[in-house]
């Protein structure tokens, strides 16, 4: 897939030039790979006549010609129209090989051709139009749909001749990265070069070494190539003459350097003339051999071949010979053990580049002595290799003009201990030997071996470990870096046979008190395997306790089943995401365990980073009540931190860490929740939670059934080919966290199918905690697309743009197949189609969907048919759960009805609820789909209003009956009361009640003088098991802020008798307008107003219970400012009334007796803390109530999230 534009990475690999050009926002390299250049095996030294008739020739793929008489163009439009492998619509229908001259190319049935100047064209695509920095504009490719490998999509090149320059222009159509290998065929020698490659398109070169055919092919580890073009350059036929100038040599040779590759190329000598081939566009140094103190003039020993040389050669080439001026260097090579092994040393002089010189290896005798003969001020660089143990310590650097005597000394390079023990290794199995190889110079050291682990020293460097066990293997890696290392070493078994265990019906994960259960999915998929069933008789049910499960589930087995049985959520979940790489991801790009140990390499995933992948081979996969989520855009993990996640390229920069946002529009990118591959599969009530390409569906002609499920993402969320039908299912916008602007997206991106993806009565809705910029239905991944939307409901206008459609890869809505039928907003509005980018659908057209032509000969086992007509078979009915009879803001409402037992397997009906008023004018307050929710929760709004609710039935394919109505016969009460969710758990629940009407209350507070209004009567109660109460508990209720700071006596109301008990116990309401009740039973309690003001303590706030800190701040304030309290006192004959008090740290609790001072006189009092200042007038303040102990002036913070809350969502800075 390839889904947006990339930039390109200049970088230099060995023996590789790296050009960068850039056309638009499209960045392209030119890269070159050259081999080896050497004459074929058992050529002749003869000379041959220049000049080869050999044309380039170029087999392109889109058809596209090559002007200019140098050029064999071998593949044009009309040999495309005339491949019969190739099918109308540039689908490969078969899989076998064609040849087009030289070349013959291996293909598989479902692989695609891409060339728009033939009438076989599979559609656009940008790789198709991949422009390269040589001036090679494509239009066309070969796609291969999956991986390539060396028995299966690659090409044959006969008829080569050693020194032909090999060109292919390709990518890899997904992230993946891949080696292009060129190897010869021949027995008589061998050559296998290897270049990698990725998604951004290039231009890579090899070099033949010999006469034959060669095989061009990818590794299969997970790429998908494409080829643009192939071409096939014919080496340039070098010859000349070399002029002796006078000098009386003999017996020598020439050789051709190559300055880009370093390699080497003999020339064929006859006497003084001499014969090359070379590979045009590149320069060469021309070297004597065998002449000591002889070489080329550096006027005549550059060579450069071109293109235009490839037809008729480059002839008349001179090499004029000279005597070079020289100087002797020896020496001794000092510092080696002498038990130590230089069988393979060798030093070489490699020569500055810039002087043209050439390199000169040096002489060593077997005594360690050495000599060679250099050029005059050229610089030298000592290049040592095959003590691989060692390094020269002295000057490296030889640059003099007289001869020179001077040792060179090597020293041991610095060995580290090195030691771990075993895992995995199971009782019985031993290491018996243990080595490991330097990766960079594959050098080999030995290590020593116990029962309880290894040990050996190694120099700086990676190793890779050998270790002999009989069955087992370890993929460990040990890494030295200037000091010891311990790191024990994963085994894991050679053994891959897979060990039948008996089928059974039901497995578990995560209950461990139950038989055959396992401690994580991948186990349970695992033993699934090893049960091997084959048909649907044999299915096998996993029963997945609630949790979250964060692990990459990929499903190879059929008919498997997976269940969440209870309430709690069932989390799948997994953190890969594409243009990022990881640890724990192999040469696969999944999830493997050696890789998430060793952390040694990161490499990038595969297949979108899907968090569940089911294989096709897992015919009839089944979901229920379970979340699959793909957490890179939602959240950031601890286990993706640990495991390395990296930007892989430059395209992507966002870094992932603590505190990084990852619901930006930066930061998104693709991962799948769910990749579903397998035919016949069905999904029931699950969510899949992502943002881009959330949902992908792969196989053209397999077939998918998803029922009430809810989808969420922002780009292409639903993605793929293949035949799958949406029945009910909520499509949720996630959205993104950004503020600034709001970003649409797109519901589907889907590619050709039978039939398509059908959504029929779903509803399109959007995250109301992140900033929602709705989006399109969709968009043609490829040309022949088709979606069609049914009946659909928006929850409100912004969901759908005007033009519903947009066009993808140069693939226009228009030229797709998407239909889209009577599509409205839940609340009864009208949704404005006018604008739409494709025709809308007529009834007739929408009525005729079959759905059962989606699926063909299965019938998902979540599917029922509907019955003939929609109707009531029971009609609304409102159920609370708290008291129906008593609702209050808090509760939950719930509507029931039935439209029959198979319509309700099938329900589609709208829901809206309104607020009946005293007056009966109705308020809509909530609309939606019953495949969503059939409840409400009674706000504050809702007090003193009756509760209605309109039920219009509607089954999924759009069958209709006359709406009705309940409205709930009670009033909503005044306050607050939040029931529990959930019966069987055990919890204190408190509840105010507005009004006291209670007789037997009402009665006792007349006898006693006390204002109703002034005061409270709470209800403490509980749900669950009531014997878990504990006696004298201590119960907040939240009374309100307007009681603040007064003190009241609790007594225990017996609702049974009528009797009021006063209570040993008094409280003082908080500052947050919370009681703490210490109560002896469950039961109503009556909250009196004390009758005079004591002394008793107010509460502490932090605490949550009465406390002396704020006793002795209010006792301890009289004493701190007597003399301002004096001034009050005294402020009547004082011309100066105004009187400033400054708080202290901490100093919030205002004792009453300041309040009483100052009411009623003519003064104004200030209060200072800090930037904050309360002023209070004298003769606006009235007596306090004598119940009043305290007032509370702290000043608390308003905490980032409940702004952002209160301005929609806005950043705080």
């Amino acid at each position: 897939m390839y889904k947006q534009a990339n930039r390109c990475v200049s970088f230099a690999l060995a023996a590789a030039i790296s050009l960068v050009f850039c056309l638009g926002n499209l960045v392209f390299t030119s890269k070159t790979v050259l081999a080896s250049e050497t004459g074929s095996p058992g050529s002749s030294g003869g000379i041959s006549s220049i000049g080869q008739n050999r044309k380039i020739d170029v087999w392109d793929f889109g058809g596209v010609a090559q002007e200019g008489e140098l050029y064999a163009n071998n593949i044009t439009a009309a040999d495309i129209n005339s491949w019969t492998a190739v099918g109308s619509k540039g689908l490969f229908s078969v899989t076998g090989e064609s040849s087009f001259g030289d070349l013959t190319i291996n293909y598989l049935a479902n692989d695609r051709l891409y060339a728009p100047l033939s009438a076989k064209n599979y559609g656009t695509n940008g790789f198709a139009t991949s422009k390269y920095s040589d001036g090679y504009n494509a239009n066309g490719m070969y796609y291969c749909n999956g991986t390539g490998g060396i028995t299966r999509r690659f090409f044959i090149i006969n008829n080569v001749k050693a020194g032909d320059k090999i060109v292919a222009y390709m990518a890899s159509s997904n992230a993946s990265t891949d080696d292009l290998c060129f190897l010869y065929m021949g027995s008589d020698a061998s050559q296998l070069d290897k270049s990698s490659f990725t998604n951004i398109a290039c231009k890579y070169e090899f070099v033949a070494k010999y006469d034959g055919s060669y095989k061009l092919y990818t590794t299969a580890v997970g790429a998908k190539p494409i080829y643009n073009r192939i071409m096939r350059i014919p080496g340039v036929k070098v010859s000349g003459s070399v002029d002796l100038n006078g000098n009386a040599i003999s017996g020598y040779s020439i050789s051709f350097n190559n300055e880009t590759t370093g390699t080497e190329t003999q020339a064929q000598m006859n006497e003084n003339s001499f014969e090359a081939t070379l590979a045009p566009d590149y320069t060469y140094v021309a070297v004597l051999k065998g002449a000591t103190g002889y070489g080329f003039t550096n006027d005549t020993k550059i060579i450069t071949p071109s293109l235009a040389d490839v037809a008729v050669g480059l002839s008349g080439v001179a090499l004029k010979v000279e005597k070079k001026a020289t100087y002797s260097y020896t020496g001794k090579i000092c510092g080696f053990s002498s038990s130590y092994d230089i069988s393979k040393l060798s030093i070489n002089l490699e020569a500055d580049k810039e002087t043209l010189a050439s390199d000169v290896p040096l002489v060593i005798n077997s005594d360690l002595t050495f000599s060679a003969v250099l050029e005059p001020d050229v610089a030298y660089t000592l290049k040592m290799s095959g003590v691989n143990d060692y390094e020269i310590v002295s000057d490296k650097t030889v640059n003099n003009n007289k001869d020179t005597a001077s040792d060179i000394n090597v020293a041991l390079k610095p060995k580290y201990s090195v030691s771990g023990g075993y895992l995995g290794l199971p009782s019985g199995k031993t290491v018996t030997a243990i080595s490991f190889k330097n990766l960079a110079d594959d050098y080999i050291y030995q290590g020593t071996v116990n029962a309880a682990g290894y040990s050996v020293q190694l120099r700086d460097g990676s190793y890779s470990v050998d270790a002999t066990v009989d069955g087992y293997k370890t993929n460990t890696h040990i890494v030295v870096k200037g000091g010891s290392v311990s790191k024990d070493l994963l085994f894991v078994s050679t053994d891959t046979t897979i060990v039948p265990i008996p089928r059974v019906s039901d497995i578990y994960v995560g209950y461990p008190n139950k038989q055959n259960n396992y401690a994580t999915v991948n186990e349970a998929i695992k033993a699934c395997k090893a049960m091997n069933p084959t048909s649907e008789a044999e299915r096998i049910t996993i029963h997945i306790a609630p949790g979250t499960y964060r692990e990459q589930i990929i499903i190879s087995t059929p008919y498997i089943t997976l269940v969440n049985d209870e309430k709690e959520d069932v989390l799948l979940t997994w953190y890969y995401g594409i243009g990022y790489k990881y640890y724990s991801s192999d040469a696969t790009g999944y999830y493997n365990p050696e890789n998430a140990y060793d952390k040694f390499e990161k490499k990038i995933v595969q297949r979108w980073g899907a968090s569940t992948r089911v294989l096709d081979s897992a015919t009839g996969f089944r979901a229920e009540n379970i979340i699959f989520e793909a957490s890179f855009n939602r959240y950031i993990t601890d286990e993706e931190l640990e495991d390395g996640v990296e930007v892989s390229g430059e395209s992507i920069t966002f870094n992932r860490k603590y505190g990084a946002d990852v619901s930006s529009k930066a930061a998104t990118e693709r991962s799948a929740a769910m990749a579903i591959e397998a035919d016949d599969s069905e999904f029931y009530n699950c969510s899949f939670l992502g943002s881009q390409d959330t949902l992908y569906i792969g196989g053209t002609s397999y077939n998918r059934y998803f029922k009430n499920c809810f989808i969420e993402g922002n780009t292409d969320f639903i993605f793929g080919d293949g035949d799958a039908v949406f029945d009910g299912c909520n499509l949720s916008w996630k959205g993104y966290s950004d503020t600034d602007k709001q970003y649409p997206g797109f519901l589907t991106a889907a590619r050709d199918a039978v039939n398509g993806f059908l959504f029929r009565n779903c509803i399109v809705t959007g995250n109301s905690q992140l900033n929602v910029g709705g989006g399109d239905f969709g968009r043609p991944w490829g040309k022949d697309a088709k979606v069609k939307f049914i009946n659909t409901k928006l929850e409100n206008g912004n969901m759908i743009s005007d033009a519903g459609w947009s066009e993808m890869s140069g693939n226009k809505p228009s030229d797709a197949k998407f239909g889209e039928y009577n599509t409205v907003i839940v609340n009864g509005t009208a949704e404005d189609t006018s604008k739409r980018a494709v025709a809308l659908m007529s009834q007739s057209d929408a009525a005729n969907i079959n759905v059962l032509n989606y699926f063909g000969a299965w019938r998902p086992a979540y599917y029922t048919a509907e019955d003939s007509v929609a109707a009531f078979a029971t009609d609304p009915y409102v159920t609370d759960n708290g008291d129906i009879n008593a609702p209050y803001p808090g509760h939950t409402l719930t509507v029931h009805y039935s439209l029959g037992s198979a319509n309700d397997k099938n329900d589609a009906s709208v829901i809206r609820w309104y607020r009946v008023a005293a007056d009966n004018s109705e308020t809509l307050v909530k609309s939606t789909t019953a495949a969503v929710s059939r409840t409400y929760k009674i706000t504050k709004n809702d007090e003193n209003c009756h509760i209605k609710v309109v039920v219009i039935p509607e089954t999924f394919s759009g069958k209709t009956a006359a709406q009705k109505a309940f409205t709930v016969e009670a009033a909503v009460r005044e306050g607050y009361e939040e029931p529990s969710s959930n019966p069987e758990e055990f919890k204190i629940n408190t509840k105010v009640f507005a009004a006291i009407d209670n007789a037997a209350v009402l009665s006792y507070l007349d006898s006693k003088k006390i204002d109703k209004s002034k005061a409270i009567l709470a209800e403490i109660s509980a749900t669950g098991d009531a014997s878990k109460f504990i006696e004298n508990t201590k119960v907040k209720v939240a009374v309100g802020t307007k009681f603040s700071g007064i003190k009241y006596d609790v007594s225990y109301f017996d609702a049974a008798t009528g009797s009021v008990s006063a209570l040993n116990s008094k409280v003082v309401v908080d500052s947050e307008g919370n009681a703490e009740i210490t109560v002896p039973k469950l039961g109503k309690y009556l909250l009196t107003e004390v009758k005079s003001s004591g002394n008793d303590n107010p509460p502490d706030e932090q605490k949550g219970n009465q406390s002396d800190s704020s006793e002795s701040q209010s006792d301890g304030f009289v004493n701190r400012h007597s003399d301002a309290i004096d001034k009050i006192g005294k402020a009547s004959s004082q011309s100066d009334k105004l009187i400033e008090i400054k708080l202290n740290d901490g100093e919030n609790i205002i004792p009453i007796d300041l309040f009483d001072e100052i009411a009623g006189k003519d003064v104004q009092v200030t209060l200072t803390f800090g930037d904050y200042a309360w002023t209070l007038l004298g003769t606006q303040i009235s007596a306090p109530p004598a119940s009043r102990v305290f007032y509370d002036l702290e000043v608390k913070p308003i905490y980032d999230n409940t702004i952002s809350k209160a301005t929609g969502g806005s950043e705080v800075a």
